[in-house]
C-alpha cells in the first residue's frame, strides 16, 4: 500500500460487520478480514450488483438500486466471509442462532395466544390497538434480549470497529490500531437507521391495520424496499447535515455498537488496508 500521506481519502467506503470480522466496499471492489484461530485472514473480490442510474443519485430509482445492491452485497459478503472461515461455524455463533430462533418462536406463539385472548374480551379497533401495542413491546423485548447474547455482543464490537476504521480514514488520521480505537463508534451513514424505519413501519401496521386484513407481516415485508428507498433518498437529500434522522440513527447505533478491543480494531484495519491495496493493484 502507498505511504500514509499518499492514501486517497476521497473515496466513499461502505462497511458491514460480520461474525468475527469486517467487510468494506467501494465502487466495484470489496474486501473482508476475519479473525480465526490461525490469525487474521483477508480476501478481496469484485462486487456484483446493478449499475446506478446516471441521473438519480437522489431519485427513487437510484435509491431502490442502492437497496437491491445492498441485498446482493450482503449475500456475496456472507459467502466470502464463510470461505475465510473455511465454512466453519463457532459453537457460540450456532448457539446464538438457535437461542434467537427459539425466542422468536416463543414470541410467535405468545403473540397468537394474545391475539385470541384480546379478540375474546375486546372488539373492533380496541382489540387491534391493544394487540398492536403489546405485540410491538414483546417484539422489541425479544430483539433487545438477543442483543445481549455473546455472539451478538461480539458482532456489535466489530460493528464499532468498522465505524471507527472508517472515521479514522475519513478524518485523515494515521491508520493504526491506536488511532482507530480513539475514533468515534458512531457514523452518519450507518444502515441502522433503515432498520429503525422498518421497525416503525411494522409498529404502524400493527396498530393501524385492521386485523380483518390477512397477512399483515407479508405487507410489511413487501413495504421494506419502499421504506428503504425513501430512507436512502431522504438521507441523500439531507447530505449528512444534522437532522432528526441522524439523531435517531445515533441513538440506535449506541445499541448496535459496543466499544471494541484492539483485536477487533486490528481486524477492521486489516480489511480497510486490503481494500486500499486492492484499489492500488487495480490502478496499476
Amino acid at each position: 500500500m502507498n505511504k500514509e500521506n499518499e492514501i486517497d481519502r476521497s473515496l466513499s467506503i461502505g462497511g458491514q460487520a460480520v461474525f468475527n470480522g469486517v467487510v468494506f466496499r467501494t465502487g466495484s471492489l470489496s474486501a473482508a478480514a476475519v479473525r480465526t484461530r490461525d490469525g487474521i485472514r483477508t480476501a478481496v473480490w469484485k462486487s456484483a450488483g446493478l449499475p446506478s442510474p446516471r441521473r438519480g443519485k437522489l431519485s427513487g430509482l437510484g435509491s431502490l438500486t442502492a437497496f437491491i445492491n445492498a441485498l446482493i452485497g450482503f449475500f456475496l459478503n456472507a459467502y466470502h466471509v464463510q470461505r475465510l472461515n473455511k465454512f466453519r461455524v463457532k459453537p457460540s455463533t450456532l448457539a446464538t442462532v438457535l437461542i434467537g430462533a427459539g425466542l422468536f418462536l416463543l414470541y410467535s406463539r405468545v403473540s397468537d395466544a394474545l391475539a385470541l385472548r384480546l379478540a375474546e374480551n375486546l372488539s373492533g379497533y380496541g382489540a387491534d390497538l391493544a394487540y398492536g401495542i403489546l405485540d410491538t413491546v414483546m417484539f422489541l423485548a425479544v430483539i433487545l434480549g438477543c442483543f445481549e447474547l455473546p455472539a451478538i455482543r461480539r458482532l456489535f464490537r466489530y460493528h464499532a470497529a468498522e465505524h471507527k476504521a472508517i472515521n479514522a480514514y475519513e478524518g485523515g488520521t494515521e491508520l493504526t490500531v491506536d488511532s482507530v480505537l480513539l475514533s468515534s463508534r458512531i457514523h452518519p451513514r450507518c444502515g441502522t437507521i433503515a432498520a429503525v424505519a422498518v421497525f416503525l413501519a411494522a409498529f404502524a401496521v400493527n396498530i393501524f391495520l385492521p386485523s380483518s386484513i390477512p397477512e399483515p407481516f407479508g405487507l410489511i415485508i413487501a413495504a421494506v424496499p419502499i421504506f428503504a428507498a425513501l430512507i436512502y433518498t431522504l438521507r441523500g437529500m439531507l447530505n449528512g447535515r444534522p437532522n432528526f434522522l441522524t439523531r435517531i440513527g445515533e441513538k440506535a447505533e449506541l445499541r448496535t455498537t459496543r466499544e471494541c478491543s484492539g483485536a477487533e480494531a486490528e481486524t477492521a484495519l486489516a480489511a480497510l488496508t486490503a481494500l486500499l491495496s486492492g484499489l492500488e493493484t487495480e490502478d496499476k
